[in-house]
C-alpha cells in the first residue's frame, strides 16, 4: 500500500505533466471582473442621457436603464456561456445530431443541448442527457433523469457500456470549466487561502494563551493541538494543491469556451483526481 509521501510524489508527478492547450478563453473571474468596469463606463457616459429620460418620464428612465443593464449582464452571457455556445455550434457543425436529439425527444422530457463533441479512438461521439421537464414557476432543486443516449457523428444511438464509460469522463471533463464549476472551485480555493492567512493564525494565537486551559485543566489538550498546528498549515498547503493543479486544466480546455474535448484529456486529469 501507498503511503501518502508517495502519494504526493505521484500527484505532483501527473500534475506537472503538459497539457495540450486544445482552446484559448477567458475565466469566469476575468469576464467578471470587465463587466464591472463596463458597467461602470456604460453608466457614467449615459448617465446625462438617463437624466434627460427621467425628467420626460419614470417609465422611459426604468427602460432605459434595464437596456444598459441587458446590454452589460446579459449580452456578453451569450457569448461565454458555454450551452449557449455548444448549442449553435452543435447545430451549425452536426445537424443530424442536433436533429436527432429533438427527434428522439418524448412528451413531458426535457435535455440539455450542452451536447459537445467527445473524440474517442478517433471519432467523435455525443453524450446526451433527457430528464422530466420542469414548469418554468416550479423551480426543484433537483430533475429526475429519464436516461442516457450515446450518438455518433451521423446521429446514430451506440449501445456500448463501454463507449458509455468513456464518453460519460470526457463529459465530466468538459463540465471542469462551466461557469457554475469555476464559481463553487473559486470560493473553495479563496477559503482556503483565506484560512491560510488568518483562521489558523488566529486560532493558533488564542490557543497558545495558556489561562483558559490552565484554568480548566486542560494543559495536555493545549500541548497535544499546539504540536499539530504545524500539520494544519500543511493540510491547507495540500488542499490548495489540487486547485492549482486544476486551474491548468481549465486554461487548456478555455474555461467555458470549449467546445469540444477529448478522452486522453480527460484520463489525465482523472489520474490526477484519483491521486
Amino acid at each position: 500500500m501507498k503511503t501518502a509521501e508517495e502519494y504526493l510524489q505521484e500527484f505532483q508527478r501527473l500534475s506537472e505533466q503538459p497539457v495540450r492547450k486544445r482552446t484559448k478563453g477567458i475565466s469566469f473571474n476575468r469576464i467578471g471582473f470587465w463587466t464591472i468596469n463596463a458597467l461602470l463606463i456604460v453608466a457614467g457616459l449615459t448617465a446625462p442621457i438617463g437624466w434627460y429620460l427621467h425628467r420626460l418620464s419614470y417609465t422611459l428612465y426604468l427602460l432605459g436603464g434595464g437596456i444598459v443593464g441587458w446590454v452589460v449582464f446579459g449580452f456578453p452571457e451569450y457569448f461565454y456561456h458555454q450551452e449557449k455556445r455548444r448549442k449553435r455550434y452543435l447545430r451549425r457543425k452536426y445537424p443530424a445530431v442536433f436533429k436527432t436529439i429533438k427527434t428522439l425527444q418524448e412528451k413531458g422530457e426535457a435535455t440539455s443541448y450542452d451536447a459537445p463533441p467527445l473524440h474517442i479512438d478517433g471519432e467523435p461521439y455525443f453524450l446526451v442527457s433527457y430528464f422530466f421537464r420542469q414548469p418554468w414557476w416550479q423551480i426543484r432543486p433537483w430533475v429526475k433523469l429519464r436516461g442516457w443516449i450515446v450518438l455518433d457523428k451521423q446521429g446514430r444511438a451506440i449501445q456500448d457500456p463501454f463507449l458509455f464509460a468513456k464518453a460519460f469522463i470526457t463529459m465530466m471533463y468538459a463540465y471542469l470549466g462551466s461557469v457554475e464549476t469555476q464559481k463553487r472551485q473559486g470560493g473553495e480555493y479563496g477559503e482556503l487561502r483565506f484560512a491560510l492567512r488568518k483562521y489558523l493564525p488566529r486560532a493558533e494565537r488564542l490557543f497558545k494563551k495558556q489561562d483558559f486551559f490552565l484554568e480548566q485543566g486542560l494543559t495536555y489538550q493545549q500541548m497535544f493541538i499546539n504540536a499539530r498546528f504545524p500539520l494544519y498549515y500543511q493540510a491547507v498547503r495540500d488542499a490548495m494543491l489540487f486547485y492549482e493543479a486544476n486551474k491548468k486544466f481549465l486554461e487548456a480546455i478555455g474555461y467555458s469556451f470549449g467546445l469540444e474535448f477529448w478522452y486522453e484529456d480527460a484520463i489525465h486529469v482523472e489520474k490526477v483526481r484519483v491521486v
